[in-house]
C-alpha cells in the first residue's frame, strides 16, 4: 500500500506468471505512485504501470518497464509543475498534456534505453537472445533492435478531487 496525500491510498501487486515462473525469469511489471498539489493545495495522484512485452526477444523488458515508469512520472510531474494554477487552467492545459506527454514520455524513455543498452554489457544469457533479434529483424537499425530489447507497454492515471 503506497499512502497519499488527503485520505488516498492506491494498492499495488504483481504476480510472476506461469511461463516466467517455469523459466525462472523475473516479472516484468513495474509500478511508480507519486503525488503533487496544486497552487491551491489539492491533491493530485500520479500512478504509472508498466507491463514488459515478454517475448524471448524483448528479452530486457524488465528494464523497459522500470525505466517506462520512472520516465512517466518525471515528465507527469514536471509538467503538472510547469501549469501554473492547475486547476483553473485544466482544460486548455489537459489537451496540451494529452497531445503533448507521450511524445515527451517516449522521446525520454528512448533515450534512457539506448544509454542503458551502450553502457550495459550484454551477459551470456542475453547474447543469444540479441542475436535471435537481430536475426528476426535484420532490416532494422540497431537502435530499432534496442527499444524491442527494452519492450514494454504503459499506463498512467492522473486523478484529482
Amino acid at each position: 500500500m503506497t499512502p497519499m496525500a488527503e485520505n488516498w491510498c492506491v494498492v499495488v501487486a504483481s504476480v510472476c506468471g506461469p511461463a516466467h515462473a517455469r523459466r525462472g525469469a523475473p516479472t516484468q511489471d513495474a509500478f511508480k505512485v507519486a503525488s503533487e498539489s496544486t497552487q491551491s493545495g489539492r491533491p493530485i495522484a500520479i500512478v504509472c504501470v508498466s507491463d514488459g512485452h515478454g517475448s524471448s526477444t524483448a528479452f530486457r523488458s524488465a528494464f523497459g518497464s522500470r525505466f517506462a515508469v520512472d520516465v512517466a512520472t518525471e515528465v507527469v510531474t514536471d509538467e503538472l509543475r510547469a501549469i501554473p494554477h492547475f486547476q483553473e487552467q485544466l482544460g486548455e492545459a489537459w489537451i496540451n498534456l494529452r497531445e503533448d506527454l507521450p511524445k515527451l514520455i517516449v522521446l525520454r524513455w528512448v533515450n534512457t534505453v539506448h544509454t542503458h543498452f551502450l553502457n550495459t554489457t550484454l551477459t551470456e544469457t542475453e547474447k543469444p537472445y540479441w542475436n535471435m533479434l537481430r536475426d528476426r529483424h535484420p532490416s532494422e537499425t540497431s537502435e530499432a533492435q534496442q527499444l524491442r530489447a527494452y519492450g514494454a507497454t504503459l499506463s498512467i492515471v492522473i486523478a484529482s478531487h
